[in-house]
């Protein structure tokens, strides 16, 4: 288990750097994607592949180093485990032209073993082709799509309330200090600075059950802005960085945290990042996905990504320290007011589900 979730985790920051160098000339496009959907939707592609492609997608994925158990069977549990919480869910579509030949039984029996059917009862997913004008190119598209609507754990603050968040902006936004809505927590807190990256991060527990953390990293230190903090931050970050990062992370007994509104969505094309990668005979005339339909007509003409993530909260009633007037030198403040990168990771496993860059505020958050 401990050699799957590095190498998925490994390969998630790899995804998600290659997508931020392909916009690298735009250091202010928002981004939230989900690894692991992209992960076991190209892993559920991969059963059909043959040749060339097979070898590629997995040279990619490294499914062949997961000897002691199958690693689709573990995607479906991991998933399961997150989706019957209520609040989380993944949508898997893969669409053939009809023109082509029809899926061949075996597949569709392989597919159906390693994917829980589930009605997802939730508007961001109903006409998810419609809504963001996805060409859905033949022969053979793939829409993967995932959301997490997290909860706050208030049982581990004393304080949660709304709060007026100064955010700083780039000039190019225009006003440099722009007021957004977001929250105060106070209380006890998982907190560290990795000097390696220059980084200083939070680990806010979620409501169970969906049990997960959501990990804020801010560029820097809390007291300092950098310009291009957060760029320099994404192109440090890899698995290394991430898992001394972690291990940065002590408690904090009396910490005063504000962060702003979070409801992010996007959608992404990932032809280009796999291709980057060395995944480009899926994409290309020779593509051989036999395992399929049976036939050597189907190259992967678009691999779309859709996320969701939305960070919810109940107000807790007023304690003792509400009522403190002033921030003494036991409490350490963490601001969140400007750009950062956040993290959705698994618990009891330690994968890393959705990575996200908070760019600026929703105007309506404003």
């Amino acid at each position: 288990m401990k050699h799957f979730i590095e190498i998925n985790n490994e390969l998630s920051l790899s995804l998600y750097s290659s997508m931020r160098q392909k916009n690298s000339h735009n250091k202010n496009v928002k981004l939230i994607f989900s690894p692991l959907s992209a992960i076991s939707t190209l892993s559920m592609i991969f059963l059909g592949a043959r040749g060339m492609s097979s070898w590629q997608m997995n040279e990619l994925l490294h499914l062949d180093e997961m000897i002691s158990f199958n690693p689709h069977l573990l995607y479906k549990q991991l998933m399961d485990s997150i989706m019957t919480s209520g609040s989380a869910g993944f949508v898997k579509q893969l669409l053939v032209d009809q023109k082509e030949d029809p899926f061949i039984e075996f597949y569709k029996s392989r597919i159906h073993t390693f994917i829980m059917d589930m009605p997802i009862n939730n508007d961001k997913f109903e006409n998810l082709l419609e809504d963001y004008q996805i060409d859905s190119d033949t022969p053979m598209a793939v829409m993967g799509a995932s959301y997490f609507k997290c909860r706050l754990n208030e049982s581990h603050f004393d304080v949660v309330q709304p709060a007026e968040i100064n955010f700083i902006n780039l000039p190019s936004f225009g006003r440099r200090l722009v007021p957004t809505r977001g929250l105060t927590l106070h209380g006890k807190i998982q907190a560290g600075y990795d000097p390696e990256l220059d980084a200083t991060s939070i680990q806010i527990p979620l409501k169970m059950p969906l049990d997960l953390s959501l990990i804020l990293i801010l560029p820097g230190k809390s007291s300092e802005f950098k310009v291009g903090g957060l760029s320099t931050l994404e192109s440090k970050l890899n698995l290394k960085g991430w898992n001394n990062l972690l291990k940065r992370f002590v408690p904090l007994e009396r910490a005063h945290i504000y962060i702003p509104a979070l409801r992010e969505s996007s959608l992404v094309n990932l032809n280009t990042t796999f291709s980057h990668m060395g995944s480009t005979e899926i994409f290309g005339k020779e593509a051989n996905f036999m395992g399929i339909n049976g036939g050597r007509d189907l190259k992967l003409s678009a691999f779309y990504e859709f996320s969701n993530v939305s960070l919810y909260h109940l107000i807790k009633g007023a304690t003792k320290m509400e009522a403190q007037s002033h921030e003494d030198n036991k409490t350490y403040i963490i601001r969140f007011e400007r750009q950062f990168l956040y993290v959705l990771r698994h618990n009891p496993t330690g994968l890393i589900t959705s990575i996200g860059r908070y760019v600026k505020p929703k105007p309506e958050d404003l």
